[in-house]
């Protein structure tokens, strides 16, 4: 889960639409740092506490939303993590230090890194910042449904579908825009 979903509004409609879920392992995935003076960084951290891995854990248990384990690794790390399964290529870590992958993409490369899977399926997946939930309030702020993440996520897709071959989708747009194969059911 990402830093900004207990900063935003359209995060607040998440945490509503996972009142009473549960998983085994959360993955807490923080907002990056911007170098930036002293006085600026105090600043920052008392501006965005509610981006904190404790003020997360509050808001899910106020939903009753439940984990057994909650991981919280450094930023780097899940940028790192998607530079190595896509093997260092220049175009694909140019694109991320314009713009990260969205969480989607994380979430596929921490199931990608853990070996644990022989197959992963990406559903539900639009490039776009509509919901089957609510409607998101940052369409209106930015003006577009388009995802800002849209490049970087079908960069990342296409290179890790070519090298693992194992990634499928139920999305149309994805099978069009990254080349995932779509999932044939046998």
């Amino acid at each position: 889960m990402t830093a900004v979903l207990t900063h935003r509004e359209s995060g607040k409609q998440s945490l509503d639409a996972l009142r009473g879920l549960r998983t085994d392992t959360l993955y807490f995935l923080a907002r990056g740092e911007k170098k930036r003076g002293l006085l600026q960084t105090v600043a920052y951290h008392l501006r965005s506490l509610d981006m904190k891995p404790f003020y997360l854990k509050w808001r899910l248990r106020a939903v009753g939303y439940k984990y057994n384990a909650f991981v919280n690794k450094s930023y780097n790390f899940y940028d790192g993590l998607i530079m190595q399964l896509c093997d260092y290529d220049e175009e694909i870590m140019e694109q991320i230090h314009k713009k990260r992958p969205s969480t989607g993409i994380f979430t596929l490369a921490i199931g990608i890194a853990q070996q644990r899977y022989d197959k992963f399926i990406i559903s539900g997946f639009s490039f776009e910042l509509t919901r089957p939930y609510a409607v998101n309030p940052e369409i209106f702020e930015i003006g577009t449904t388009a995802s800002r993440h849209t490049n970087t996520d079908i960069m990342v897709l296409s290179y890790l579908s070519r090298k693992y071959g194992n990634i499928y989708t139920t999305e149309e747009i994805v099978h069009e825009r990254a080349g995932i194969p779509m999932l044939i059911e046998s």
